[in-house]
């Protein structure tokens, strides 16, 4: 399948079976294909946490996610598995291009 396929036909999904967990190695290759994601300077300056404790997801859900403006994310709160991301401090010379050029390459 090409790219262009790929993205054509892609899902975003918005219901789920929280009783279904998802296997371990489907959150590793995730994982992986995230790490390849391109960062400025190649600094990657992210941490993935996953969550799968129903409690501490739903929690999440209920203060972060599913308030305001972003009631419409209420669906998270069947999701079997919650990803959050963590952007780190710049390292050096990603942080010298953002004081160049005035952007934050880690958004």
């Amino acid at each position: 399948m090409s790219l262009l396929d790929l993205i054509k036909h892609r899902k975003s999904c918005r219901k789920f079976d929280p009783a279904r967990p998802v296997a371990p190695e489907l959150i590793d290759r995730c994982l992986e294909v995230a790490r390849h994601a391109p960062s400025a300077c190649n600094s990657q300056p992210w941490t993935f946490i996953i969550v799968t404790d129903e409690t501490l997801r739903r929690d999440i859900c209920d203060k972060a996610l599913c308030t305001g403006v972003y009631k419409m994310n209420a669906f998270c709160r069947e999701a079997p598995v919650l990803v959050a991301i963590v952007s780190e401090k710049m390292r050096f010379w990603a942080a010298a291009g953002r004081q160049a050029r005035d952007t934050r390459y880690y958004l």
